[in-house]
C-alpha cells in the first residue's frame, strides 16, 4: 500500500483545534505516523515510508514522489532557489519543473493562506473535507475519520453520474461531503474560504502541437520521453513484475525496460476464451528481450461479486473481476522477488488510438497536402471499417461545420429515465472545453487523456506499489505535441509510438492490430453468477434508489441463452457498483 497522510488546515480555529488534537493522539497511538509540518493553521503527518521534501523553513512540504523534468532524477531535497520558486508560485511551479506522483501543501504570502497541490496523473490521492472553519485533507477515508470525519450518506446522484459517465472523473465523490482535488488542480484556503483553479491542463501543452520540427524529432522525442519515464519509475525498485499482454503499449514498457539494462520479471494474464489468450504475443516480447515470463490463467473462483475492492473508497471504481488478477500478480511477485508492479496502462490514450475522422479533419485544416491528407484517410477507412471517401466526406463536416469540442458519449443502458437525465446534465469535465481555435483532433486526443486520468489518479490500494509509465507527465506533454494526424499511418494508429521502438521490438509486435481483452473472463463470471448478481440487482440499493431501469437488468438475467453483445459487461459494472453501495449504505446505518 501507498504511503498515508493527513492535515489539517486552519488548525487554529475551534473545529480544527480539535481535530488537530485527535491527529496528535493518533500519532501517539501509531510508531508509522509523523508530524511533517506542525504550524499554528495546519497539522501534517505521514507514515515513515511516504517520500517528504520540506519546502523552505516553514512553507510546507511535499509528499510522495518527485523527479527532475531536466534530469529525471528523483528528487531528494528542495534546496536553492526551489525553497524560494515554490512558495513564490503557490506551488504551481511543481507542474512546470517537476513530475511525479505527489501533493504538496504551501504557504501563501496572505496569513493563514495554504494551497494544497496535487501532480497531474498522480496515484497519491487528495481527499477533501470541511469540518468547521477547517478542512481536512487525507490520502484516505480513514485518516479523514481519525481527525473526526464521520460519513453522512452516498451521494446517489453521483452514482448515476459515475454509472453514465465512468471515464469522466470528477472533483465530487460518491459520498456526501467529501471531494477529490484532481490531478493539476490547486485548492487554497484563506481566511476560511477555498478557492480552486487550474495550474496544468492539457490544453496548455496541446497549444505547442506542431511545435515538433519534423515527424523523425517527435519519434525520437516521444523515445525519449518513455524512456525517461520508464527509468524514473523504477528507480526506487530493486525487481519490477511487467504486466505483459503481449499488446504494443506493455511491449513498450517491455522494451524500455531492457534498454535500461534493468532486470525485470514479466507476468501474462490469459483467460480460456481466445480473445483474453496472448501468451503466444508475450512469449515472442519475453524471447526477444531475453528475460523471464510468468504465465498464470484468471479463475473464477477467486473473484466474489459481493465484495467492492473500493469498499474504503469514496468512489465504486474497483472491477470485480481484477480480484483475480490481484491475487495472480500477488503470487507471481512472490516468486519473482519483485517489489514493484509495472504495466503499459493508458498506452491507448496517450498515444491517440482514435477511431475517428477528426485527426484527418485537423490535417484539412493545418493545409495538409492533400496526398498525405489522403493516406491518413485510407488508414482512418481501414481501422473503421468504411470507404475512404465516407472519411473524407465526415472529416469536411467535422472540420468546417461543427464545434472543435468532443461529445463525450454517456453509457445509459440499464439507468431509469431520471438518472438517465441527471447524470447526462451533471457531467462535465474542464479538459473537455477547448479554447477559440482548437481543432477536433487535438480534442479528441485530449478526451483520451481525460479517460486515461479517470484511472491514473484513482490510487486503488494494492498488495504491491504499481506504476503506469506511459501516463506520466512529460510522456502525456509529448505527445499532445505531435500532430494528431502523424499518429496514423500505413493502415495503423499509435505510428509515432510504434516508429520510436523500431528494432527494440519484433516486427510482429510492431505491426500488430488486434488486442486482447478480459472480456470472455467477465462472460464466465456473469453466467456462475447469474443468481446471485439478480439477487444483487433487483433487491438492491440501486434500485430502491431509482437508478436502474429494473425491467431491462431482468430480462437480460432472465434469458437463458449465453452472455453475447455489450450487456453482461454493463451487468457486471452495476454489480461493482452495487456491492461499493451495499459496503456504505451498510457501515453508515
Amino acid at each position: 500500500m501507498a504511503g498515508q497522510y493527513l492535515a489539517v488546515l486552519g488548525a487554529d480555529s475551534p473545529d480544527g483545534a480539535v481535530a488537530a488534537n485527535r491527529v496528535r493522539a493518533l500519532c501517539n497511538r501509531r510508531a508509522d505516523l509523523g508530524i511533517v509540518v506542525d504550524q499554528p493553521d495546519l497539522l501534517l503527518i505521514a507514515t515513515n515510508d511516504l517520500p517528504t521534501l520540506p519546502v523552505g523553513r516553514d512553507e510546507g512540504a511535499v509528499l510522495g514522489q518527485l523527479y527532475s523534468r531536466s534530469t529525471g532524477a528523483r528528487v531528494k531535497s528542495l534546496d536553492g532557489g526551489w525553497k524560494h520558486a515554490i512558495p513564490v508560485s503557490n506551488g504551481s511551479t511543481l507542474t512546470q519543473e517537476f513530475w511525479g506522483s505527489y501533493v504538496a501543501f504551501v504557504r501563501g504570502a496572505r496569513a493563514r493562506q495554504w494551497s494544497v497541490v496535487r501532480a497531474p496523473f498522480g496515484a497519491l490521492s487528495c481527499l477533501m473535507t470541511r469540518l468547521g472553519a477547517a478542512l481536512l485533507v487525507a490520502s484516505d477515508l480513514g485518516l479523514l475519520a481519525e481527525a473526526g470525519w464521520t460519513p453522512q450518506g452516498v451521494a446517489w446522484d453521483q452514482v448515476a453520474s459515475h454509472l453514465a459517465m465512468r471515464d469522466l472523473r470528477r472533483a465530487a465523490t460518491c459520498l456526501i461531503g467529501v471531494e477529490e482535488l484532481l490531478g493539476g488542480d490547486r485548492m487554497t484556503l484563506a481566511d476560511g474560504k477555498i478557492a480552486l483553479d487550474r495550474i496544468w491542463t492539457p490544453w496548455k501543452q496541446a497549444e505547442r502541437c506542431g511545435s515538433v520540427a519534423s515527424r523523425a524529432l517527435a519519434v525520437e522525442a516521444v523515445q525519449q520521453a518513455v524512456l525517461n519515464a520508464v527509468r524514473s519509475t523504477v528507480s526506487r525498485a530493486t525487481h519490477p513484475l511487467l504486466l505483459l499482454s503481449g499488446g504494443l503499449d506493455s511491449s513498450i514498457v517491455a522494451a524500455s525496460l531492457s534498454a535500461l539494462e534493468r532486470p525485470f520479471s514479466c507476468l501474462n494474464l490469459a483467460s480460456a476464451g481466445a480473445i483474453g489468450d496472448e501468451r503466444d504475443y508475450a512469449r515472442l516480447v519475453a524471447d526477444a528481450l531475453g528475460v523471464e515470463l510468468l504465465v498464470a490463467q484468471w479463475d473464477v473462483r477467486d473473484v466474489d461479486v459481493t465484495r467492492s475492492a473500493a469498499a474504503d473508497m469514496p468512489n465504486p471504481s474497483a472491477r470485480s473481476f481484477m480480484q483475480a488478477s490481484d491475487h495472480l500478480t500477488s503470487a507471481a511477485a512472490a516468486r519473482a522477488g519483485a517489489d514493484l508492479i509495472i504495466d503499459g496502462g493508458g498506452g491507448d490514450n496517450v498515444f491517440c488510438a482514435l477511431q475517428s475522422v477528426a485527426p484527418v479533419a485537423d490535417a484539412m485544416l493545418h493545409g495538409e497536402p492533400f496526398r498525405r491528407t489522403l493516406a491518413v484517410a485510407g488508414t482512418m477507412a481501414g481501422l473503421a471499417q468504411t470507404s475512404v471517401s465516407n472519411v473524407l466526406l465526415r472529416a469536411v463536416r467535422r472540420a468546417y461545420f461543427r464545434s472543435a469540442a468532443y461529445r463525450w458519449s454517456p453509457e445509459l443502458r440499464f439507468l431509469s429515465r431520471a438518472a438517465q437525465f441527471g447524470a447526462s446534465v451533471a457531467a462535465a469535465h474542464p479538459w473537455l472545453e477547448p479554447p477559440r481555435g482548437s481543432t477536433p483532433g487535438t480534442a479528441a486526443h485530449i478526451a483520451m487523456v481525460v479517460a486515461a486520468q479517470s484511472w491514473a489518479e484513482v490510487g486503488e490500494p494494492r498488495a504491491l506499489a504499481s506504476a503506469s509509465p506511459l501516463v506520466a507527465q512529460p510522456v502525456v506533454e509529448v505527445c499532445l505535441r505531435v500532430p494528431s494526424w502523424w499518429w496514423f499511418a500505413e493502415g495503423r494508429n499509435r505510428a509515432v509510438a510504434r516508429e520510436a521502438f523500431e528494432g527494440m521490438l519484433p516486427n510482429e509486435t510492431l505491426k500488430r492490430s488486434s488486442k486482447g481483452s478480459p472480456d470472455s473472463f467477465v462472460a464466465e463470471l456473469f453466467e456462475l453468477n447469474r443468481p446471485m448478481l439478480r439477487a444483487m440487482l433487483l433487491d438492491g440499493r440501486l434500485r430502491a434508489e431509482g437508478i436502474l431501469d429494473a425491467q431491462a437488468v431482468e430480462q437480460v438475467l432472465s434469458d437463458p441463452r449465453p452472455a453475447v453483445g455489450a450487456d453482461y459487461r454493463r451487468i457486471m459494472r452495476l454489480a461493482d457498483v452495487e456491492a461499493w453501495a451495499a459496503n456504505w449504505t451498510a457501515s453508515i446505518a
